[in-house]
């Protein structure tokens, strides 16, 4: 601790939640200063996912962004941690729940019969990404 160090408050947002399994994501944390400073908090901050860096790097302007498209569907609790710096204690941010959910897509084929005939109609066939013979590569449209 250096005399006249001022406390933080450490926050983090999030472009998007919730998210989709494989979105871009930023997340972006925030140190500002608990009482009027003339400066900016500047130094090392961390975000985390629980225990697991996603990012690090030095503020900017009291902020630092972080952009990730790896988390897994779930739930993620997303921390920031500030180092401090000569004039700023360092500080934490409350955890906040990043939810990503499964990227479901539906895809609708028309299958039509090449002659002509009364007795055969329009097939039609809805195929989420999340069924297995989709996702396999063994349906097959010839």
């Amino acid at each position: 601790q250096t005399p006249g160090q001022v406390a933080v408050t450490v926050t983090v947002t999030s472009s998007a939640n919730p998210s989709s399994r494989g979105q871009s994501v930023t997340l972006t944390a925030t140190v500002t200063p608990t009482t009027p400073s003339t400066s900016t908090p500047t130094g090392a901050l961390k975000i985390l996912d629980g225990g697991t860096e996603i990012g690090s790097g030095v503020l900017t302007a009291g902020t630092f962004s972080v952009t990730t498209l790896s988390l897994s569907v779930g739930t993620h609790p997303i921390t920031a941690v500030y180092a401090g710096d000569s004039n700023f204690f360092s500080g934490s941010s409350a955890a906040f729940d990043q939810v990503v959910t499964k990227t479901v897509t539906t895809t609708t084929l028309m299958l039509l019969s090449p002659r002509k005939s009364s007795s055969i109609s329009p097939a039609i066939c809805h195929m989420s990404s999340d069924t297995a013979l989709w996702r396999s590569g063994l349906l097959k449209v010839t």
